[in-house]
């Protein structure tokens, strides 16, 4: 059976291991999902894939908000239908016709529509402001609303809302007078979205997939309050040992992060922090391919690996160290981040540009595949100059046609999230 996004595989875990030090402020999990020999479409899987999960909002979170909606029965089953007339054009037979809000997937109970199908903790829009606005019943709690979502409210927009990221519950306690109703509630709301999560295993070496994520939690900058990541917090609290917990997953297929099928290419592979995962799964290939056929022979492979500290987050380094070891891997240089007596930091571009001549030669002579995984909005940006620097070195210029020229070969290939 296929498993879709409409459709997923309720997968049990099968197992989980923390894999930063416990007196560490930061937590990334391993999970590995139970799936074999019950989803194909899930077990054949490649490296570069994703696994994608439906998460669920905190039940604490959705208990507290239902309190605030009123007389809310949670356990009460409803469903959607479109009201006379409101169907999209061309609809004339009703029972052919998608639903309303097609996330919210009915029927179903009050609670599981809170819980299961409405993003009740992501930064808001200005549209969902104007419509908190109108049900307002105190006028300065709706102008100061109605400005938050103007032009003229921008800064404050930025400051109040982006940078304070105010969860609906936030909002509802911020704004007492707003009352709206579970209707309204649904109709504004957007999708809880699935979430993805490169997958960090081979099928040959591992049947069933695995995943690795940091638990995300953080303290807003002025209200001091804290927040918490939907999907990864879930997965990390739920028991191991219960048999009715089941994930609801589906596989994403990579459509160009993957390992190149001519073996006689080099391959560097750059991925701080949890951007290491996908690689994993790619070295466990390149295993299984070598002990399959000891006649191959493989380019090299370098890792360009980053986090804090070797004793606090080196993920998987039991792992990469092996396939040092067994000749997997040609190449493991790490960066620690906070390890300089001096204080100076080291990321993975300062390691990049220590081996300029280096990779230079296995990129521009030996044709060499570059795949960068993990933070866009700052890692990948300082990789991809980095990079630059090192294919133009020699030329005093900065010419993007190379990086550019390898990209629209399949040469050069980014997963980055933000």
């Amino acid at each position: 059976m296929l498993a879709t996004r409409e459709s997923p595989f309720y997968a049990k875990i099968a197992s989980k291991k923390i894999l930063t030090n416990t007196m560490s402020d930061r937590r990334v999990v391993h999970l590995e999902f139970d799936c074999e020999n019950k989803n194909d479409s899930i077990e054949n899987y490649e490296p570069g894939d994703s696994l994608a999960v439906l998460p669920k909002n905190d039940s604490a979170l959705v208990s507290e908000l239902m309190s605030r909606l009123g007389e809310v029965d949670e356990t009460k089953t409803f469903d959607l239908e479109w009201i006379e007339g409101m169907a999209p054009p061309g609809s004339d037979d009703v029972s052919m016709t998608t639903k309303p809000l097609p996330h919210v997937i009915t029927p179903c109970t009050v609670r599981d529509a809170l819980e299961k199908y409405i993003d009740i903790t992501s930064v808001p829009r200005k549209s969902f402001l104007r419509a908190l606005a109108e049900c307002c019943t105190n006028d300065e709690e709706k102008d100061r609303l109605l400005f938050l979502s103007s032009r003229d409210g921008k800064e404050r927009f930025r400051t109040d809302i982006t940078d304070e990221r105010p969860t609906l519950l936030t909002l509802l306690r911020t704004y007492p007078s707003c009352s709206i109703s579970l209707e309204r509630l649904l109709d504004i709301s957007s999708p809880l979205l699935p979430r993805m999560y490169s997958i960090t295993s081979c099928k040959d070496s591992q049947k069933n997939p695995s995943v690795a994520f940091s638990v995300v939690k953080y303290e807003t900058p002025e209200s001091k309050e804290t927040r918490l990541g939907v999907a990864t917090n879930w997965l990390d609290g739920l028991p191991l040992d219960h048999e009715d917990i089941k994930i609801p997953i589906y596989k994403v297929p990579t459509k160009t992060f993957g390992l190149p099928e001519d073996i006689s290419k080099p391959i560097i592979m750059i991925g701080p922090g949890t951007g290491v995962a996908p690689f994993r799964g790619f070295l466990q290939k390149r295993e299984a391919l070598a002990r399959a056929n000891p006649s191959l022979r493989f380019a090299e492979s370098w890792l360009f690996f980053g986090c804090r500290r070797k004793d606090e987050d080196y993920l998987y380094e039991a792992d990469f160290n092996a396939f040092v070891e067994n000749k997997t891997l040609t190449r493991l240089v790490s960066a620690f981040s906070r390890e300089d007596p001096s204080g100076k930091k080291v990321y993975v571009q300062h390691k990049l540009a220590e081996h300029e001549e280096k990779l230079r030669d296995l990129i521009l002579r030996e044709k060499a595949y570059v795949f960068v995984c993990g933070d866009g909005a700052h890692m990948a940006k300082d990789v991809h100059k980095t990079l630059l620097s090192i294919v133009n070195s020699g030329t005093g210029e900065e010419n993007e046609e190379i990086l550019r020229d390898m990209t629209r070969e399949g040469r050069y290939v980014r997963d980055i999230w933000s």
